[in-house]
C-alpha cells in the first residue's frame, strides 16, 4: 500500500509515492567466525563470516590487514560465506582479517577484526 502526494504549481505537478511503513530498516551486518589461536606460516586458513540484511546480500568480501593498508583477498556471493587464504611468510607476529558485506541496496558494513598468532 502506498500514499501519494501531489505538489502542483503553474499547471505542472510533482508526484511522490512512499510505501506505507517505509523501507526495510536496519543496516546490513557481518560477523567473522573465530580463527584458531595459532597458525603456521605457509599454512592455509579458511575465513568465514555470517551476514544479514533486510535486502539481499550481494557479497561478502574478505580482507587481510597489512600494516596501515587492507588487502582484498576475495569475495563470496553465496552462503556460507568463506574464503581460503595462505598465511604470509614475512615475519609478522600476528595475522588480522575482517569482512565487508554489501547488500542489494548498496549499503556496506564491516565486521570486527579477528586475529591469530603466527608461530614460527
Amino acid at each position: 500500500m502506498t500514499v501519494s502526494a501531489l505538489l502542483a504549481g503553474c499547471g505542472g505537478g510533482v508526484y511522490l509515492t512512499v510505501p506505507i511503513g517505509g523501507y526495510p530498516e536496519g543496516p546490513p551486518s557481518v560477523v567473522m567466525s573465530p580463527l584458531p589461536s595459532f597458525v603456521e606460516p605457509r599454512g592455509v586458513l579458511t575465513l568465514g563470516a555470517g551476514a544479514t540484511s533486510p535486502y539481499a546480500i550481494e557479497d561478502v568480501a574478505f580482507y587481510r590487514i597489512d600494516g596501515r593498508f587492507s588487502t582484498f583477498l576475495g569475495a563470496d556471493s553465496f552462503p556460507p560465506y568463506q574464503l581460503s587464504t595462505g598465511i604470509p611468510v614475512d615475519g609478522r607476529p600476528t595475522v588480522a582479517y575482517f569482512a565487508e558485506v554489501r547488500d542489494a541496496a548498496g549499503r556496506v558494513a564491516q565486521s570486527q577484526v579477528v586475529t591469530s598468532t603466527v608461530v614460527y
